[in-house]
């Protein structure tokens, strides 16, 4: 799942720089590419818990709206510069960083995996316990 879509990202930017005669830094572009996948995974387990209780039009609203606020939240870091740090690791895109210019901030990686499990066990949980036949 993740992965491959990890992989795909990176094969298609990689054969795309090719046919377009561009230089990239392959190793950036994979720790990029392979860097999406906690984000990618929160965001399916986060899918999968609320599909326990919540409607299909509920989730796309709820987990929508956390992803817009979540880019709103990075996207205008700059007028904020006193906002907290905790307030700024709320934001995935924030805890996603620069991999392709910088470093891959893997504390915030870790967190990402550790809140993607919990949420994926919670799911299982509740979808063990609903009746399915509504």
């Amino acid at each position: 799942g993740s992965g491959s879509l990890g992989l795909v990202t990176f094969l298609g930017a990689w054969l795309g720089s090719v046919a377009a005669g561009l230089a990239l830094d392959y190793g950036a572009l994979l720790r990029a590419s392979l860097a999406m996948i906690p984000l990618m995974l929160l965001a399916g387990a986060l899918v999968f818990a609320l599909a326990g209780k919540l409607g299909s039009g509920t989730i796309l609203g709820l987990v929508g709206g956390l992803a817009s606020l979540s880019f709103m939240l990075e996207l205008l870091r700059d007028f904020f510069p006193k906002a907290p740090d905790w307030v700024m690791n709320l934001s995935i895109f924030h805890v996603y960083g620069q991999p392709m210019t910088g470093s891959v901030n893997w504390t915030g990686m870790i967190v990402m995996l550790v809140l993607a499990a919990a949420l994926l066990a919670l799911g299982t949980w509740l979808f063990t316990r609903a009746d399915l036949r509504q």
